[in-house]
């Protein structure tokens, strides 16, 4: 198991005025805190909870169908842990999928897959990957909370069945999230380079008007055979990620 940022440089680590996204950081771990515990000030509505919870942020904008199609991918991986979802942590309800449907548009609104990738956008995790996430070294990791989590998951510290087992995450071929914020830690409005990162194909608002029927949710099971999507965001076949302003070490496969 790889520990290579327990003990970061400390630096400007943690400052408010010069690390921002490590500030946002600490404030997404507080927040993980008040949903799951053990907190003082835990939400009494979630305390003995130890199921999913679906995290958004103020600009994200859920999709009308956004609860039914949840419901399917938490089904997919809970019910199944040993079967289509083997090694599943995760359920990413937005952002750009690694997923490319060959069929329509409309019908690809109805298919989700499993895949290596992290996505960050409107993820979804229960009690079991929070004690995972804080029994790991995620705070000490220099970088922000999705690239943390990318960390944890690479460095075989996210599920205990890792090394055998590799971490999958369950994702809508079509977000059903709509990012409508333009500037943050990591985002710039005068950047056009990063605001055409927002710009990701999402389920309409009016969905239920153009005849999308929920019934027909399917996972699409050529993905499941395919190796991969995409070419970035795989943590087990990336190079080793050290983190913000350091990158990555110049390897080719550490699963």
């Amino acid at each position: 198991m790889f520990h290579p940022m327990r003990n970061p440089p400390v630096g400007r680590f943690g400052g408010r005025g010069q690390d921002p996204i490590l500030v946002v950081k600490n404030h997404w771990m507080w927040l993980l805190l008040q949903i799951f515990g053990p907190s003082a000030t835990q939400l009494q509505e979630t305390r003995n909870y130890v199921g999913d919870v679906l995290l958004l942020e103020e600009d994200h904008v859920p999709s009308p169908d956004i609860f039914l199609s949840l419901n399917f991918l938490l089904n997919m991986k809970n019910l199944s842990p040993l079967g289509e979802c083997a090694g599943c942590w995760a359920v990413a309800m937005g952002g750009s999928s690694p997923c490319r449907p060959s069929s329509s548009a409309q019908e690809a609104w109805t298919l989700t897959c499993r895949h290596t990738q992290f996505v960050n956008t409107g993820l979804v995790f229960n009690l079991s990957i929070f004690h995972s996430v804080v029994a790991s070294d995620f705070l000490a990791f220099r970088d922000g909370w999705d690239w943390s989590l990318y960390h944890v998951v690479q460095t075989q510290q996210m599920l205990r069945c890792q090394p055998k087992c590799s971490p999958r995450v369950l994702s809508p071929y079509v977000s059903r999230i709509n990012n409508i914020g333009t500037s943050g830690v990591t985002m710039r409005d005068d950047d056009p380079h990063l605001q055409q990162q927002l710009n990701f194909p999402h389920i309409p608002d009016d969905i239920w008007e153009r005849g999308f029927n929920p019934a027909n949710l399917r996972l699409d099971i050529d993905s499941l055979q395919s190796s991969t999507h995409g070419l970035s965001f795989k943590p087990l076949s990336d190079a080793l990620y050290f983190g913000y302003e350091v990158g990555f070490l110049d390897q080719v496969d550490w699963s």
